[in-house]
């Protein structure tokens, strides 16, 4: 009996040296931390989104860190931007703020039911039927544009309207002012009229060292190429991602490279 209490003892003894000593025995090792990269994306178009979410898995490939990217409204990114003192991400995406990273432009689409032209001339307007070629400038007056509410100003006869290229393509308007990708679905041959101030601006605004390295990213040579997988025009001076393959696309971009660069 005395033998077993002293082994017990000596158990009990050895127990209390291991609690005691939490180095005598060997511990897992430390996981290394992942940098995380919060990103807003306020209003994000499905288009440019998917742009987005490529571009982030690019730079989490090149970084080794993490993208997280939320949908956020324009009163939480307000506050960020206002508020030193709020919960900010590492960069925000916004409609119309912050350092340009994409454009979106737009184009007056008028109706044409007649035979394509077979020769090209120079600027102004593109006819399209189904085979891209251009058509002679002039300047159409169609009453009955329809358009979305921010381009009423720029047509004299505006028929406001929340699906411009269904309504169009229903027949319910000659004209309305579309996207290129949106003129491309038409059932019907148009002729395209460059307007320079139909265009969005999608910003980057970053409030940190990772934001600013994923900001860097979206301007970045690649990233700024990407856009045209998905419609959008470059923010870079000079820079051309449509050719005379996609005349539509290439009339409202020329359009844009006219206009004073933020």
């Amino acid at each position: 009996m005395k033998k077993a209490c002293i082994i017990l003892s000596a158990l009990a003894l050895t127990a209390l040296l291991i609690a005691l000593s939490p180095h005598a025995l060997p511990s897992a090792p430390e996981q290394p931390s992942v940098a995380l990269t919060r990103v807003w994306v306020v209003s994000g178009e499905g288009p440019l989104a998917a742009w987005l979410k490529k571009q982030a898995a690019a730079f989490e490939r090149e970084s080794g860190g993490r993208v997280y990217i939320r949908s956020a409204t324009a009163e939480e990114a307000l506050e960020a931007r206002t508020n030193a003192q709020a919960l900010r991400p590492d960069c925000i995406l916004q409609r119309g703020e912050g350092d340009v990273v994409a454009r979106k432009g737009y184009a007056l689409i008028v109706r044409d039911d007649s035979r394509a032209l077979e020769t090209p001339a120079p600027t102004g307007v593109l006819f399209y039927r189904p085979t891209a070629a251009i058509a002679p400038a002039s300047s159409p007056a169609p009453d009955g544009v329809l358009c979305a509410r921010e381009w009423t100003r720029l047509v004299a006869h505006p028929q406001r309207s929340t699906q411009p290229a269904a309504e169009f393509a229903a027949g319910k308007a000659p004209a309305a002012i579309l996207t290129a990708g949106e003129a491309a679905g038409l059932p019907f041959g148009y002729r395209a009229y460059a307007l320079p101030d139909a265009a969005i601006d999608f910003g980057v605004s970053a409030f940190s060292a990772r934001g600013e390295a994923f900001a860097a990213r979206l301007r970045s040579e690649e990233a700024q190429y990407a856009l045209a997988a998905w419609g959008y025009y470059a923010y870079v001076p000079g820079m051309r991602l449509y050719d005379a393959n996609r005349p539509t696309y290439q009339l409202i971009e020329n359009a844009l490279a006219a206009q004073k660069w933020q």
